[in-house]
């Protein structure tokens, strides 16, 4: 959530200062907070995160899920 709050203030810094704005910037403005934060985490001795690994059950879910929302839309498609 910092993360997205600082992306935040950033692009609002920056369209206030008056870059022009486009994908570009919000793309280039992204990496180099990401790359701030890793770096202040590596000057900082911080671990690296442990990132999980994704489960066979849990994909299921999420397709079923997924599913489950395109479901009503298919039946619009091809009404009896």
């Amino acid at each position: 959530m910092l993360g997205i709050a600082g992306l935040g203030i950033a692009l609002t810094f920056e369209l206030v200062v008056g870059v022009p704005f486009s994908l570009l910037t919000v793309l280039l403005t992204g990496v180099a907070l990401a790359g701030a934060g890793v770096l202040v985490g590596h000057r900082l001795g911080r671990p690296r995160p442990v990132l999980g690994t994704i489960r066979a059950e849990r994909l299921g879910l999420a397709a079923d899920r997924a599913g489950a929302r395109l479901a009503p839309l298919r039946r619009l498609e091809h009404p009896r």
